[in-house]
């Protein structure tokens, strides 16, 4: 045939798709087509750069996954589930898949043998991207922007957190019964999607909310800023950028992307896990991150509730603030 392409004989048994039902004549042998190297084509990625096309499971505070070729670093970086949520070629197929949407710990220390308050059958498990019929791996930049997109912490690989979490949560939403996953699952849920698609929002001033919530100052799905110690941190995969005095929007309504409820929760005392170092430096240029696009942390182990504060505090100490 023209153009360099030649054709190849090979039996049943040197040919890997043999066991998948492919087509032989009646010698046991298969036509295969051998495609010459030139004639290869390598995928580019986002940034132009020839390589793997990014994989679809950057979530941004509007809680869309998108594909970005961004790596994020892995001392804020959040690993998230909604169940899943792609096919067999790796490719998205739904935003999600039942109301548990959970954040998780992003890496394990796998020279730790023993846990102190969580599942230790977590401990030093590794993930293959988007396995086929296994849940979807997502990531997002830092924990507000996991919370803005309707996640809450994880009771398996966070167990500290998760239980600070439901106290912050009893606290803020009283009732006569105690709260159970579950339950904060139902009601978050009903806060994240709006009736006809697209995410649901509320509008407030600053003063009512509290530091790590997300909002929006426009009406585009990309358009985020983080509030974060008396300042608007504008939010991007890459981390925050500009940013603005909050004491300049007094008296004005913001829209909120982080669900009513857990901003409530914020308010009652919940700790999340700390933003992206963009929001405490004044770096002109965000950070280089690193996460494998092959293969991920599944989990990381939790700390006690007196290790996670000392921790926060030793990071705060290291930012200069």
């Amino acid at each position: 045939m023209g153009g360099g392409v030649q054709w190849k004989w090979t039996t049943r048994l040197d040919d890997p798709r043999g066991r998948q039902g492919s087509s032989y004549d009646q010698a046991g042998q298969l036509l295969r087509l051998a495609v010459p190297p030139a004639l290869k084509v390598r995928p580019t990625c986002a940034s132009g750069v020839p390589g793997k096309m990014p994989l679809q499971n950057r979530v941004n505070p509007w809680g869309l996954i998108v594909a970005h070729p961004a790596r994020y670093a892995p001392s804020t970086a959040i690993f998230g589930n909604r169940g899943v949520l792609h096919d067999d070629q790796r490719k998205l197929v739904r935003q999600c898949h039942g109301r548990m949407w959970l954040a998780c710990r992003l890496h394990v220390n796998r020279i730790r043998k023993t846990q102190r308050d969580d599942n230790r059958a977590f401990n030093g498990r590794k993930r293959s991207l988007m396995t086929p019929r296994r849940y979807t791996e997502l990531f997002f930049l830092d924990e507000p922007t996991a919370m803005a997109a309707g996640h809450r912490p994880c009771a398996c690989c966070r167990r500290s957190d998760h239980q600070q979490f439901m106290r912050a949560w009893q606290s803020a939403h009283p009732r006569s019964i105690p709260w159970t996953a579950p339950a904060v699952d139902a009601v978050l849920h009903a806060e994240r999607l709006a009736n006809g698609g697209g995410k649901l929002r509320f509008s407030a001033s600053l003063a009512e909310l509290a530091d790590g919530t997300m909002v929006s100052l426009e009406p585009t799905q990309t358009d985020a800023w983080l509030l974060w110690r008396g300042e608007l941190h504008e939010w991007s995969h890459l981390g925050y950028g500009s940013r603005r005095s909050a004491a300049s929007f007094d008296g004005q309504l913001v829209e909120v992307l982080t669900p009513r409820s857990l901003n409530a929760v914020l308010l009652a005392g919940f700790e999340p896990g700390l933003p992206h170092e963009s929001a405490h430096t004044r770096r002109t240029q965000p950070a280089t991150p690193v996460i494998d696009e092959n293969v991920a942390g599944d989990h990381v182990d939790d700390q006690s509730a007196d290790g996670q504060r000392e921790l926060k505090q030793r990071e705060f100490k290291e930012s200069g603030l």
